[in-house]
């Protein structure tokens, strides 16, 4: 029998790893940043146009709201970068969920959905499939 489960997917930190996730954070920051100044000058540019207050109101209200928008990414891309950099070599980070499929036979332990999977990976490998249960205090067994 196959049996789908969600599983989370931590990674441990290389220096490999970390120094592609800083690049990737840079990029991205640069990529915001960027915008950010595209949007201020299209701004200027949509002003210049514009006949009455009224509408210059809504011009300005539109594109504040996405300013405000990439200046909130851009701080948690600098909050990121900020703790990537405090992280040590070895440490395990979440890189999210998967979807796995089980193959059950008849004799096999059960895995409920109380039962945390967890995929540790290293380098691009799988190193570790771990579960865990939960009891009704919440302690894991």
């Amino acid at each position: 029998m196959k049996y789908v489960r969600t599983a989370s997917v931590k990674m441990i930190l290389t220096a490999d790893k970390k120094n592609e996730l800083e690049q990737s954070f840079q990029r991205n920051l640069t990529q915001v940043t960027t915008e950010m100044k595209q949007m201020e000058f299209q701004l200027q540019r949509a002003l210049k146009t514009v006949k009455s207050n009224r509408e210059s109101s809504g011009i300005h209200d539109k594109y504040k709201k996405e300013l405000q928008r990439r200046e909130e990414k851009r701080k948690s891309l600098e909050f990121q970068l900020t703790q990537l950099s405090a992280l040590s070599i070895g440490t395990e980070i979440s890189s999210g969920k998967t979807e796995v499929l089980l193959d059950l036979t008849v004799g096999d332990r059960w895995v409920t959905n109380e039962t945390d999977i967890t995929v540790v990976v290293k380098d691009g490998k799988i190193l570790e499939i771990r579960e865990s249960e939960f009891l009704n205090d919440g302690k894991l067994v």
